[in-house]
């Protein structure tokens, strides 16, 4: 199964800098092509550490509470294995963004939650509509 993942990105404080957003893909997951980005770059497949990972030389303060905020769009195939028979499938890991602050120099630090079968955004998916089925 085909899954599109967004990662829809604010920053409300301050200028930041070399930022980096990574998330690991979980067994029996694969990435398949980059979508679309409004940021500078678009997101690629790292095979040495299994990760979907999105360099951005600069998100400045404010994008996202005036404007639209930054949105990558990323495709995954899972291929789900026997022991996920009846249970949600990891899909990808804690999505973890690093950036330098540009005023002060600090390291800037922010996660979100891994993705699963649950597809909790998505309101076509039922209670019990992610599960994997025999």
């Amino acid at each position: 199964t085909e899954y599109t993942a967004h990662w829809i990105i604010r920053n409300f404080a301050t200028d930041a800098r070399d930022v980096t957003i990574r998330a690991k893909l979980k067994p029996g997951v694969i990435f398949v092509e980059s979508v679309q980005s409004s940021a500078s770059e678009a997101p690629t497949y790292d095979a040495s550490t299994d990760e979907v990972v999105l360099h951005i030389d600069r998100i400045p303060a404010i994008k996202g509470a005036i404007g639209n905020p930054l949105e990558v769009v990323f495709r995954v195939r899972a291929t789900p294995s026997v022991s996920n028979i009846g249970q949600f499938m990891q899909i990808l890991g804690e999505s973890i963004l690093q950036a330098t602050d540009n005023f002060t120099g600090l390291e800037l630090d922010a996660r979100g939650v891994g993705l699963s079968t649950t597809l909790p955004d998505d309101k076509t998916v039922g209670a019990d509509g992610g599960k994997v089925i025999q």
